[in-house]
């Protein structure tokens, strides 16, 4: 019995296969990311909308700021 059998090597088109996928997965969640994700996705923060969003009452009005 031998102590190390020669490592057959796997078919050269499996490795092939392979890299196929993975380059179809990263093109395919870079896509995703793009469309998602991207900065056309993102809202615009800038202290005016910030302040209207803390400020507004629970049906969305604005209310004064200091209530007594």
């Amino acid at each position: 019995m031998e102590r190390n059998p020669p490592r057959r090597r796997p078919p050269a088109g499996l490795s092939r296969d392979i890299a196929v996928v993975i380059a179809a997965k990263i093109v395919a969640l870079a896509l995703l990311y793009a469309l998602f994700f991207g900065p056309a996705q993102r809202i615009a923060v800038d202290a005016a909308s910030i302040e209207a969003r803390l400020i507004a009452g629970p049906d969305g009005i604005a209310v004064d700021r200091v209530r007594r």
